[in-house]
């Protein structure tokens, strides 16, 4: 991974000034804190989303974040919301359209439950995805 530490503080210096304006400066004592900061990605991009929502915000005289949060937490405490959250991911590559029916993505569960019959019951089989028609295991495994 690139890491800013290679940066001389001229250079430092230079990044600040493109990324704050010219007439940002950055004191002796400051540039070591600007080095580490420029070398965590995850910390520049959520800097640039706050100036940029900043931007738009004072543009567009609202409040608030224009992003969502990076992570989500859900207790899943009964079966209906873990069939919730796997429906979700399962549900993924139809909703990017990658795929034209949820099965169709080999690289899910419901196509690995597809190809197994269902073995062990899994799958509640009367919730829509018979309609579907789900393709063999073959299709899956060879395509």
């Amino acid at each position: 991974m690139f890491s800013g530490h290679y940066f001389n503080d001229e250079e430092i210096r230079k990044r600040c000034k493109a990324h704050y304006g010219e007439d940002f400066e950055v004191s002796d004592e400051q540039v070591a804190g600007y080095r580490v900061k420029f070398s965590n990605l995850a910390n520049y991009m959520k800097e640039i989303k706050q100036a940029f929502s900043w931007y738009h915000n004072q543009r567009h005289n609202r409040r608030g974040t224009l992003w969502g949060d990076r992570f989500k937490s859900v207790i899943v405490e009964n079966g209906e919301t873990l069939n919730n959250c796997l429906a979700y991911i399962d549900l993924n590559p139809l909703r990017a359209g990658i795929v034209g029916r949820p099965e169709e993505y080999c690289w899910n569960s419901l196509s690995d439950h597809v190809q197994i019959n269902n073995q062990d019951n899994f799958l509640s089989t009367d919730f829509g995805f018979k309609e579907f028609n789900p393709p063999s295991a073959d299709k899956c495994l060879n395509d």
